[in-house]
């Protein structure tokens, strides 16, 4: 992996850390050449969760989870933006997706949450 980004499964993660929309975050990732990251384990979605841990706190970023329609009554409407496969769908939180909301974001406690698209939070871009 380049400096900076971390290892994990044969592919390479960076977080980025400033606050900016998901839309913003996508176009970030790009820039290197990659996408919002795509969790397709436990052991992805943990390590993901441990590379947000540092200056002492946790913290909430963008992945690259998005819905089309129905977000709220269908799970199986959310979508990965790489194009893989949705293969691991066990991290929603308790009562998650909970609204209409198209965007996903890992929160603190390692589980998944809709919200708003224009939020800003961290992001963690993936790449092969």
């Amino acid at each position: 992996c380049d400096d900076g980004w971390n290892d994990f499964g044969g592919n390479c993660y960076l977080v980025r850390e400033e606050y900016f929309s998901q839309a913003d975050a996508k176009e970030y990732c790009e820039v290197y050449g990659s996408n919002l990251a795509s969790i397709h384990s436990h052991e992805e979605q943990d390590f993901i969760h441990s590379i947000l841990n540092f200056g002492g706190e946790q913290h909430q970023a963008w992945i690259g989870l998005t819905c089309d329609s129905n977000c709220m009554t269908e799970q199986s409407n959310w979508r990965w933006m790489d194009g893989s496969p949705m293969d691991y769908k066990e991290a929603w939180g308790m009562g998650e997706p909970d609204s209409y909301d198209p965007c996903a974001r890992l929160r603190l406690d390692n589980t998944w949450a809709d919200i708003a698209c224009s939020s800003v939070f961290y992001s963690v871009c993936e790449k092969p």
